[in-house]
């Protein structure tokens, strides 16, 4: 073990357990991190990537009941038996960044840290909130509510909750999962800004990538062990712009959508609006095809989501109509959001899948293992694989995805991209991920592309 005050973080032959399974997550973990070191954690799902981030941030075992052993110390402290010691110096973005939205708007979203902490200045609260915010190209959200965000919109306000009080170390898991192109690099710019601060960060992620020139260590995991451990070895950055995106797949732009006399989706006029965030959707008129296989990319805050939401029947629209002949299911960026049953098999069979059928996807899929495993338990790339079979072999006509490439690795991804590709059933998929873009035109027919909530462009596959 590592003498005191030498390392932010330090673990000994650690060993992490849930007690709701009997199989260990992590498996011997031993590693330190020194003081202003940017570290990345990589691995396919199910590594103990998100277990580890939990770990280290005592949300193990203090809300995941699970059993340790070996030598945890986090800031010198035991962060097992002494939480409440690192409250205040950690901050945490988790991989269901909604489920970490405690008040109603985005300015008391941010201010929360520094009133807990008994700052009582509003000039300085005010002062922070909006430089925070103004770095990850948030500062437009700080009038909104935080019901009405979308999913790299939440991302940025937890990010600055958890900045604004200048923690010790900030632990983040797949921070880049819903951002778009500009968000990643305006968190790219945030990071590197703490890094020269002296900040110690650290990233559990399957896009290594997109933090090159910042990474001191990687740390790669594989089955709950570490796999590799040193200096990072990680691919060449892409940033794309999502009109560079569109030139490079050689598809061609057509504002008239070719609808047939009786179309299998058709909306005319259609607008929405939260109460405080303005027009989310202005005047949308297009048609869908039967059978066909739709993407809907644009920027955070363009509309994507809401008009999936508003294509599944969640949200009634405001103005216009939308018609549409077939049942539709609705899978949301967070996956935890779509279960109703404790586990994989259950959530299937209530969706209509016969049990041969579950036990080919299951197999096919590599999670026939986790079955029976409670859903809380599994991995999001598991999680994405388990909701996505629920859309396609269920008893859908219409399946919206809803940035279904998340926190997904690349085989993984892979899978999921001929899952989709394999069904007649109309596929809708709103992403900002340029790998699944470019691996979904291979088999989708068009591109809808949203921006300010204005249909921008439709794009024909060539």
């Amino acid at each position: 073990m590592a003498q005191k005050n030498s390392n932010v973080v330090s673990l000994d032959n650690v060993t992490v357990m849930y007690k709701s399974s009997n199989i260990p997550v992590l498996k011997n973990i031993s590693f330190s991190i020194d003081k202003g070191m940017f570290v990345v954690i990589t691995g396919p799902n199910a590594s103990g990537k998100t277990t580890l981030a939990r770990l280290l941030t005592g949300l193990i075992p203090g809300f995941y009941d699970a059993v340790v052993d070996g030598d945890v110390e986090v800031l010198n402290v035991n962060p097992i038996e002494r939480q409440e010691e690192l409250v205040g110096k950690i901050g945490y973005l988790s991989q269901e960044p909604f489920s970490q939205i405690l008040t109603p708007f985005v300015f008391e979203e941010v201010a929360f840290p520094l009133i807990l902490r008994g700052v009582t200045d509003g000039k300085y609260i005010k002062y922070r909130v909006e430089a925070v915010l103004e770095a990850l190209g948030g500062k437009y959200l700080l009038e909104r509510s935080t019901f009405e965000l979308s999913g790299g919109e939440v991302v940025r306000v937890v990010l600055a909750s958890n900045i604004v009080g200048e923690p010790e170390l900030l632990v983040l898991d797949e921070p880049t999962a819903f951002l778009d192109i500009e968000g990643i690099k305006d968190l790219y710019s945030s990071l590197a800004l703490l890094k020269k601060k002296g900040l110690t960060i650290i990233v559990a992620t399957h896009r290594p990538e997109d933090f090159n020139g910042l990474i001191d260590l990687e740390i790669r995991l594989r089955g709950g062990a570490i796999e590799y451990i040193g200096e990072p070895r990680v691919e060449e950055s892409k940033t794309w712009s999502f009109h560079e995106v569109l030139n490079n797949l050689k598809v061609k732009e057509n504002m008239f959508s070719d609808c047939k006399s009786e179309p299998f989706i058709k909306i005319a006029g259609l607008s929405y609006s939260y109460p405080r965030g303005g027009f989310r959707l202005k005047n949308i008129s297009l048609c869908i095809n039967e059978s066909e296989k739709t993407l809907v990319i644009g920027p955070n805050g363009s509309g994507k989501t809401t008009f999936l939401k508003v294509l599944s029947g969640v949200y009634s629209p405001q103005k216009g109509v939308v018609h549409k002949n077939g049942r539709a299911i609705y899978i949301p960026q967070d996956p935890r959001l779509f279960f109703t049953y404790e586990n994989p098999y259950k959530e299937l069979k209530n969706h209509g899948i016969p049990d041969e059928q579950i036990d080919e996807i299951s197999r096919n899929l590599g999670f026939k293992e986790f079955l029976y495993k409670p859903i809380h338990t599994l991995s999001y790339g598991t999680l994405r694989k388990i909701a996505v079979s629920v859309g396609i072999y269920g008893d859908y006509d219409i399946v919206l995805l809803d940035e279904p490439s998340a926190g997904v690795d690349k085989e993984s991804l892979k899978e999921l991209v001929a899952l989709m590709c394999s069904t007649d059933k109309n596929i809708i998929v709103s992403t900002n991920d340029p790998d699944l873009i470019v691996s979904l035109v291979k088999c989708f027919d068009k591109i809808i592309l949203f921006n300010k909530g204005v249909l921008e462009g439709i794009y024909y596959v060539s």
